[in-house]
């Protein structure tokens, strides 16, 4: 029988969030239509071929030890070498297969001009969205529609994405080998995203597919994504090729409508973005003024009473908070209620547009 696709892991067995990873993995119920790889230190040989017998029943893994398995990007690069399929599927044991999945991801890399997908990756402990895929702006990216709920509209439409994540990701083996693998250089987060926005300087598509889904089991971490690091390379990338990454400003315009357009807002600015006006000049909106509290990007939650006068409230003209996520500034129900009778929006670097009025 021939493989739909070789699916890479690594797998270090010492966690039960492994464990389980495996136990899930061996339920996907087509899941003998794939090659498995399991890649994993030689000297845990015998404990990783025990329970991988043990939790994947009748499906067979190939095994490749490798002498260490930190750096992930090179050990992927081996691995992919010795994979029998044209569809590699990376997977990182924090994620949770819905069962078909996989199958839609191999559907998009049938498309002639998609070489990369990933799935819609829900949070595994609430129904809001980890990931689909990356947006960009200025120095900016940002996880794509990050918090919404997973069954809002936009999330379920699929889009080209400039990047995608590292933790689920199918792509065409031969473009895989043309652009050389992974960078081995790169924090294991930045891998995916380094590696597609190669895709899109040759002017291919990576592509966010919501008809694919899983769950990721991880911890989610309020962090920057717009690291001093990555800006390097994103500025490398950037100037050498002629397609843009600045989607975001096409996703946030499909959510917005032309009343939106023709009213003039004051932005409230809580993001790390320093060409703020710019940006919304052009998602075609009019910005009247421009308040900063950029010194408060980094805070995994802002209140509003300790910071903003509230004398604010009694602004006539609309809002336009803009802020790395929109779930830093959610829990502000009574600042919130005294604008109600104002169409307020909440945009951030996730390409979210909230209006206040449905918080």
């Amino acid at each position: 029988m021939n493989k739909k696709g070789s699916i890479l892991i690594i797998l270090n067995m010492e966690c039960m969030e492994e464990k389980n990873f495996l136990y899930m993995l061996a339920k996907y119920e087509n899941i003998q239509a794939y090659e498995l790889i399991l890649a994993y230190e030689k000297s845990e040989e015998y404990k990783v071929r025990q329970m991988a017998e043990y939790l994947l029943q009748s499906v067979v893994p190939v095994y490749f030890p490798v002498s260490d398995i930190r750096n992930k990007g090179a050990v992927y690069n081996e691995a992919a070498e010795i994979a029998g399929c044209n569809a590699l599927i990376f997977l990182d044991t924090c994620i949770c297969l819905e069962n078909g999945c996989l199958e839609e991801m191999m559907k998009s890399l049938e498309e002639g001009e998609i070489l990369a997908v990933q799935p819609l990756i829900i949070k595994f402990h609430s129904p809001l969205v980890q990931s689909t895929g990356y947006v960009f702006s200025e120095k900016c990216s940002g996880h794509a529609l990050q918090n919404r709920f997973a069954e809002d509209e936009i999330v379920n439409q699929s889009f080209e994405r400039s990047a995608l994540v590292t933790t689920i990701m199918a792509i065409n083996r031969y473009a895989f080998e043309e652009l050389g693998g992974f960078r081995t250089d790169l924090p294991y987060g930045w891998m995916g995203r380094e590696l597609t926005m190669r895709i899109t300087k040759k002017g291919y598509v990576n592509y966010y597919n919501h008809k694919a889904k899983a769950y990721d089991m991880s911890k989610s971490i309020q962090r920057r994504e717009y690291e001093t690091g990555f800006d390097l390379i994103y500025d490398m990338i950037q100037k050498e090729h002629k397609y843009g990454l600045y989607e975001m400003e096409e996703l946030i315009r499909r959510q917005m409508d032309q009343t939106h357009f023709a009213k003039l807002y004051v932005v409230m600015n809580f993001s790390g973005m320093i060409k703020i006006k710019q940006f919304l000049q052009k998602v075609n909106l009019k910005i009247a003024e421009i308040m900063n509290y950029s010194w408060y990007a980094e805070k995994e939650k802002i209140e509003f009473e300790k910071i903003l006068p509230f004398h604010l409230l009694e602004e006539g003209r609309e809002y336009i908070y803009f802020t790395n996520n929109f779930s830093q500034i959610k829990d502000n129900p009574m600042w919130f209620q005294g604008r109600k009778d104002h169409e307020d929006l909440i945009v951030d670097l996730s390409g979210n547009v909230m209006k206040i009025s449905e918080m």
